[in-house]
């Protein structure tokens, strides 16, 4: 039997890709730790050993159909109780919201699913994610505390009860619950990873991060969640491409550190100096003792004043309605932050950023600062987390500018994605098949696992079709399809992208008459024809998220309204993935039409009044079905590899072999991308 406690998270999902293991054998041995041990830490507030099962079941399903899986396929991960999900509850360490749910995922839960993990459940919480204290006890040592707020996700992974969490920091809730629990804990740069759908304590300091039992695990998770996020106005766009690579290898260059002996460097125990100092001596070679910059003893005010100011502003409603359920840390936080005048907030946001500017310079000579992450090892009692005094200064500042220097000698350009569709309103008024027997014929196998039906989707075999060219010609053959549009489009890897194709018609939208009786109407204009929208995001191992919205509308002539133009319209929204060069079908939405139909005989069924007795009238139903072709390429332009340069030519040759005019001079569409400079900072 396969010991799942001795392994890496990325051991663990190659054995399950495998067939070594399975997720249901997994999730059964973290319950089989949780039954034995949760008594003692109480690291959870939610969870549903049969939901875990039945989740774990659908993944080894998914596998074994042969569906592509994503990088964390059949992982259970821990949330902290502050993360939005719509199956369980959210309660944020309160009991003003027992009981009560979010109404959609946050964003980090969604690229959790994408990547095929499993959300095992909700772990405890500080109140609020502040300081008031959860039911949760060290797992090494119960009489002691697991520090705050995130103590729950990282008690949990501590005691082996979950390979992975998510937890949040404001202060020190990542770092130091990470320190007293002696797992790995990393609160990533502001902005890497996004807070939409999570409990909002304060805008410029809430920070997510994420907690393993080694630094490959952490960043086998790091790297699911580092995505700009459109509605996380803070996040940025960072590669991770080789985040785990790198942790193997280790850094390509010779690192150079400093480490600050701060005014907090007093509290730390013995034990803990005599570390530090033999630590820095054995790495004299790379590290560098500075004094603490003057700034950094203002810090800790002005993070106290936004941090209390934005728990009134976010919590004024709890406060007002619910005091007696809150703590007294909540009741004082809050009362202290509506003291604090709008003066006061916008002298530490300013002081936030002239700090930003005063810190960016030490990393023009320096990769990093090294600090202890707390004064020793986890305080005896249960009454406090403990303190953030080694935090509060790296989470202030964000830690924004820091990575600057490494950015630029390691970051590489975004990958891109071509998405080509063909979209085709297909006639079938036999056997409601789609026009797919035609389909199967000409273009090779289906996999008909999946029904087209409905909304359902159907996925061609990856090896069938190399191109769009043999759809459309398909298409174009069949007398029973129309084809509506054949878009094409290129985007960055997690940016939306949008073609649309038709008219921009008014539409009456009020009339009126004034006190002169001059009569004038009111109108909205409205995109009329063929809409394609889509979001791709590119997972390991080249799997493709894609986020597709498709819409066709037009204007229904057949129907007449004395007050307004009548639009029909089909629209598909769905999520899916996909492998790289794999086709995929999506359709099933059908529009039914009564048309009449007449037969004759040819000169008889003409002649007027006895014509009658040689023709035939009819109605007919038609059915047409909306079918979307669906390709998706990555674009891959580092280093000497010009794919989008490659792309271009075959387009353009396409277009030559099209106007039949194979004899004309090539030239170059698109200047090349090769970026040597990019290659020469990593030889550096």
């Amino acid at each position: 039997m396969i010991d799942i406690f001795s392994l890496k998270v990325e051991d663990i999902v190659s054995k399950i890709k495998d067939a070594q293991l399975t997720s249901v054998e997994v999730c059964q041995k973290y319950i089989e730790r949780i039954n034995k041990y949760e008594k003692d830490v109480k690291a959870w507030v939610h969870f549903d050993k049969k939901l875990l099962l039945e989740k774990a079941e659908e993944a080894d399903e998914h596998r074994r159909s042969g569906k592509p899986t994503g990088p964390l396929h059949g992982i259970p991960v821990a949330l902290k109780d502050i993360i939005g999900t719509i199956d369980m509850p959210t309660e944020c360490g309160t009991p003003i919201r027992k009981g009560k749910s979010y109404s959609q995922n946050a964003e980090i839960v969604d690229l959790l699913l994408s990547a095929g993990a499993i959300v095992m459940g909700k772990t405890a919480t500080s109140e609020l994610a502040y300081l008031g204290p959860s039911k949760t006890t060290n797992p090494h040592d119960h009489s002691r505390t697991p520090g705050g707020s995130s103590s729950g996700s990282a008690a949990c992974v501590g005691s082996f009860m979950a390979p992975l969490s998510i937890g949040s920091q404001t202060g020190g809730s990542i770092i130091r619950p990470a320190s007293y629990c002696g797992v790995v804990g990393y609160k990533p740069t502001y902005g890497l990873i996004s807070r939409n759908g999570v409990l909002k304590t304060s805008d410029k300091l809430d920070h997510i991060g994420v907690f393993g039992r080694s630094v490959e695990d952490v960043a086998m998770l790091a790297r699911v969640l580092i995505k700009k996020d459109n509605h996380d106005k803070a996040t940025v766009h960072y590669s991770t491409e080789d985040m785990l690579s790198e942790t193997k290898k280790g850094p390509l260059f010779e690192p150079k550190f400093i480490f600050y002996k701060t005014d907090n460097w007093k509290l730390l125990d013995k034990k803990s100096k005599d570390a530090f100092e033999y630590f820095i001596k054995s790495f004299k070679k790379n590290i560098e003792v500075f004094d603490t910059p003057s700034y950094f003893k203002d810090i800790h005010k002005y993070h106290q004043i936004i941090h209390e100011t934005d728990l009134a502003n976010n919590f004024g409603l709890y406060f007002k309605k619910y005091k007696k359920k809150l703590s007294k840390y909540m009741q004082d936080a809050i009362s202290k932050g509506n003291k604090h005048s709008a003066k006061d907030y916008a002298e530490a946001i300013d002081f936030m950023k002239r700090s930003y500017d005063s810190y960016e310079e030490v990393f023009e000579d320096y990769h990093g600062v090294l600090t202890p992450s707390s004064p020793g090892v986890a305080p005896k009692g249960l009454k406090s987390t403990g303190t953030a005094e080694f935090n509060k200064v790296w989470s202030y500042l964000g830690t924004q500018k820091m990575l600057k220097k490494v950015i630029n000698q390691l970051d590489i350009p975004r990958r891109q994605v071509l998405v080509e569709a063909v979209v085709a309103d297909i006639s079938d008024n036999d056997a409601l098949a789609l026009g797919l027997s035609t389909i199967t014929g000409s273009l090779g196998d289906v996999q008909t696992s999946v029904q087209l039906g409905a909304t359902n989707l159907m996925q061609l075999a990856a090896d069938t079709i190399t191109d769009m060219t043999a759809v459309i010609n398909l298409l174009a053959s069949n007398t029973t399809s129309d084809i509506l549009s054949t878009p094409s489009i290129i985007t960055i890897d997690n940016e939306e992208a949008e073609i649309i194709v038709g008219r921009n018609v008014p539409f009456l939208t009020g009339s009126f008459n004034d006190t002169n009786n001059s009569a004038f109407q009111t109108l909205e204009r409205q995109d009329v024809g063929v809409t394609l929208r889509i979001k791709p995001q590119i997972s390991e191992g080249d799997t493709i998220r894609l986020d597709i919205l498709q819409e066709v509308s037009s204007i229904d002539a057949t129907i007449t309204s004395s007050n307004d133009t009548v639009t029909s319209k089909k629209s598909i929204k769905t999520n899916v993935m996909v492998n790289n060069e794999e086709m995929i079908v999506i359709g099933g939405l059908i529009d039914e039409k009564l048309t009449d139909s007449e037969f004759k005989i040819p000169v008889l069924g003409s002649i007027p009044l006895l014509g009658g007795l040689f023709r035939n009238t009819s109605q007919v139903m038609e059915k047409r079905n909306l079918v979307i072709f669906i390709k998706t390429s990555i674009i891959d332009y580092r280093g000497n590899n010009d794919g989008l340069q490659k792309l271009t030519d075959s387009k353009y040759s396409q277009i030559e072999e099209l106007l039949g005019d194979k004899d004309r001079p090539k030239f170059t569409i698109v200047p090349k991308l090769y970026e040597p400079h990019l290659q020469e900072h990593i030889k550096k």
